[in-house]
């Protein structure tokens, strides 16, 4: 019997840092994909204020788009939202994660449950949000994977000359933009799509928990004096 709950134990033990970890991973290409939407506002803006200056200073109407420079100011203020709610999300889970990693694998089950509740509670508490960041995450996911791809038929297309292939500084520097892409790509997609298992298993827990609080009530006023 005593194999028997620890083999139960370890598989939760092991279960729980598949889910954490797919949690922090989560929440960590947010951040980076909502600071990649506000240092892309950011650069536009940019361009479009140094446009704009340079056409004053020599006496020309302003070189910039005002439709662009609202968009950039837009995609600034969305990455700043998305950045400081997934740093929220983020903070929680890495307390979380923290209080696993001193447990160094030898907490009681006890311990480890607790810390299973403080994460599906962190998950029912900004359910709306995190849900908003799997969308996110796939998205991101998407454009990196595609990116990826069109760097890497430029590098093929690049080295194509005349039958044979050659590679060049430019067709070099395409080669290591081209696999960060596609790895960048295909880790958001795939922590995406393990996170969404993992969260429809957390539905269905909370949804039983539920039930079993509603279930409890009706007995403790069916049998009150």
């Amino acid at each position: 019997m005593r194999p028997v709950k620890a083999a139960m134990n370890k598989h939760l033990r092991e279960q729980f840092k598949g889910e954490l970890r797919t949690f922090f991973t989560l929440s960590l290409l947010n951040l980076v994909f909502a600071a990649l939407t506000m240092a892309f506002g950011v650069t536009i803006i940019v361009q479009q204020a140094t446009s704009m200056a340079e056409g004053l200073r020599a006496g020309l109407p302003a070189n910039a788009s005002p439709v662009i420079l609202v968009i950039a100011v837009l995609a600034f203020l969305l990455g700043l939202k998305w950045i400081t709610a997934s740093a929220r999300i983020f903070g929680g889970i890495e307390e979380i994660r923290e209080a696993s990693t001193a447990l160094a694998g030898q907490g009681t089950e006890e311990e480890v449950t607790g810390l299973i509740v403080r994460m599906i509670t962190h998950y029912r508490e900004n359910k709306q949000v995190i849900e908003q960041m799997i969308l996110v995450c796939t998205l991101g996911g998407c454009c990196f994977l595609v990116l990826g791809i069109l760097n890497s038929v430029e590098f093929v297309s690049t080295g194509v000359s005349s039958g044979t292939f050659r590679v060049d500084l430019l067709n070099s520097l395409l080669l290591p933009s081209a696999l960060i892409t596609l790895c960048m790509g295909l880790v958001s997609l795939l922590n995406s799509y393990l996170f969404w298992k993992y969260s429809s298993v957390w539905d269905r827990r909370m949804e039983e928990i539920t039930r079993s609080e509603a279930e409890l009530q009706r007995t403790m006023e069916q049998y009150s004096p």
